[in-house]
């Protein structure tokens, strides 16, 4: 191992300060850059030719980036002109430092132009399928008039749905009578999704193989989403998977152009779904609840 490691983070990033300390437990030249901090805390320099970091050939490092706000900058988060401003030109240093180094041909695990999949969710479905995986039924609209008829079509046909918004932020909730009416004054967009029962569970890939998988046993009458609930509440395992979701989720993960994912399956007996892609996914319990070194397997990739 020769190579030092930088990671781009917010500083209050659980899974990345983790990761940073185990990269420094293994005797590793490490740095981690705060993306919530601007430019002027870090030498940082680019030319054609050159790019510096910190006085050093910026080569001499890998860089592992879970930063996934440096695109797209949502400009109506800041009230203050100058602090967007400051912020727009700040991530376009990082964003085009770390693509050059990509292009060039040094580790950045991800690149900041794969993370659109954690803002495009419908566009990964479309993906999806064409790399051999089934979808739940799927629909997306702002239209609270088609939310309400499909709403009542699958009620009396005895399916339900739940929904989440199209660029992520928040938790997946089952569609009801309660909430129904909230979509009448919406102004977010959401998808919904035929909800399907059976066993989730995460698959990771690294450098476009599979990595490991795990299931994830939760008691779904209490939350639908496990993110809702106490971690106690939510069993990991680490298990063995058909070779074909192995197949299927690399693929995926190089068509996006991700040299680390998360994905999210459900699996029952009329076969396994896709639900997501995480650009950044957490990795740090899945870790903890199994033993697998999945922190390890990511330094040595790239310190290689």
């Amino acid at each position: 191992m020769n190579k030092g490691i930088v990671i781009f983070a917010d500083f209050d990033d659980n899974d990345a300060r983790i990761l940073f300390d185990k990269v420094k437990s293994m005797s590793i030249n490490s740095i981690f850059i705060d993306t919530k901090r601007l430019s002027v805390d870090y030498d940082i320099f680019i030319e054609m030719e050159k790019l510096r970091f910190w006085g050093s050939n910026a080569d001499r490092y890998s860089y592992f980036v879970r930063a996934i706000n440096l695109v797209p900058l949502n400009p109506f988060s800041f009230t203050d002109t100058k602090k967007f401003s400051e912020y727009r030109n700040y991530y376009s240093l990082m964003f085009s430092f770390l693509e050059i180094l990509h292009s060039r041909g040094v580790k950045v695990v991800n690149p900041p132009s794969t993370f659109w999949c954690h803002y495009f969710k419908p566009y990964t479905y479309f993906l999806a399928k064409n790399c051999g995986m089934d979808v739940p039924i799927t629909f997306v609209t702002p239209s609270f008039r088609e939310i309400y008829r499909i709403y009542k079509d699958s009620k009396a046909l005895g399916k339900k749905f739940v929904f989440k918004p199209i660029a992520g932020g928040k938790t997946v909730k089952v569609l009801d009578d309660q909430n129904i009416e909230d979509f009448k004054i919406s102004t977010e967009v959401y998808i919904f999704q035929e909800l399907i029962y059976g066993q989730n569970f995460r698959v990771f890939t690294l450098n476009n193989e599979y990595l490991c998988s795990f299931s994830l046993d939760y008691d779904v009458q209490k939350s639908i989403d496990y993110r809702d609930l106490d971690p106690v509440q939510v069993k990991v395992k680490h298990i063995e998977i058909d070779s074909k979701i192995k197949t299927v989720a690399s693929l995926l993960s190089s068509k996006i152009g991700l040299k680390f994912a998360g994905i999210d399956f459900i699996l029952n007996e009329n076969g396994c779904y896709f639900l997501d892609i995480n650009p950044a996914p957490m990795f740090v319990g899945f870790e903890h609840h199994s033993g697998f070194p999945i922190m390890e397997k990511i330094i040595n990739y790239l310190c290689s």
